[in-house]
């Protein structure tokens, strides 16, 4: 990724927040972090199991990587060096601790919005336990249905060898 480090303290967000600021900033690669947050959101649900609403954005930041050397083109067949500049970019997501959150809440309204998103989470992931029970009996009963179908074409061959 081309793009010039810098660097930003900001505090920790949940990744709605983040995704909202980047969509609304008009840096020119915003849209690859919020593809980049996106992306470990995916994967955080699929390998650890964490629902986006459990998530937030622990650190990000930029830091140079090696800068490819090209040769640039002068007048009277002189030539000099170029540069290509790229970055690395490092993006850390982290599972909320709503319970700290909500004690070291600065005042009361920012204690209420924690124990709404905390709800809107435990929300989230009962139905999505739910959905995947579902699914799990789905599958199960699939399975039954496969195997009574074997069942009856072991029984007809049989049958079938028996005439004979």
């Amino acid at each position: 990724m081309e793009a010039q480090p810098r660097s930003r303290n900001r505090q920790k967000t949940t990744r709605n927040d983040a995704r909202k600021q980047l969509k609304f900033n008009i840096k020119r690669q915003s849209k690859t972090v919020d593809e980049q947050i996106r992306k470990l959101v995916n994967l955080a649900d699929i390998r650890y199991d964490l629902k986006p609403e459990e998530l937030e954005v622990e650190r990000c930041f930029v830091t140079k990587a090696t800068p490819l050397k090209r040769i640039k083109y002068h007048a009277r067949g002189r030539f000099g060096k170029k540069f290509r500049r790229h970055s690395h970019l490092n993006v850390t997501v982290g599972e909320i601790d709503f319970t700290s959150k909500i004690a070291n809440a600065r005042n009361e309204r920012d204690r209420d919005r924690w124990v709404k998103w905390r709800e809107e989470a435990r929300a989230v992931r009962e139905r999505a336990e739910e959905e995947r029970r579902e699914l799990d009996m789905l599958r199960g009963l699939d399975s039954i249905e496969e195997e009574v179908e074997e069942e009856e074409e072991i029984m007809e061959e049989n049958k079938e060898g028996k005439k004979e």
